[in-house]
């Protein structure tokens, strides 16, 4: 009884991963380009302080889960 035999085709699989790697980068490509338009009136200063508030959000809750684990 052969649980792992060897695959007849070698190829398949790397070929799949091609297809699903294509895929993948063509949805991401649509996204960018969708957020690109969306965001084109946007200021520079509007999206840094965008990003910074975002930041400290996060870093902010992050620490909060940390320092809930060891209480």
């Amino acid at each position: 009884m052969k649980l792992f035999g060897k695959k007849k085709n070698g190829e398949t699989n790397e070929k799949l991963t091609d297809h699903i790697a294509c895929y993948l980068e063509k949805k991401q490509r649509r996204l960018a380009n969708w957020l690109n338009i969306k965001t084109n009136g946007v200021s520079t200063k509007s999206v840094m302080y965008a990003l910074i508030v975002f930041c400290t959000l996060a870093t902010s809750y992050l620490l909060y889960i940390i320092i809930s684990a060891f209480s």
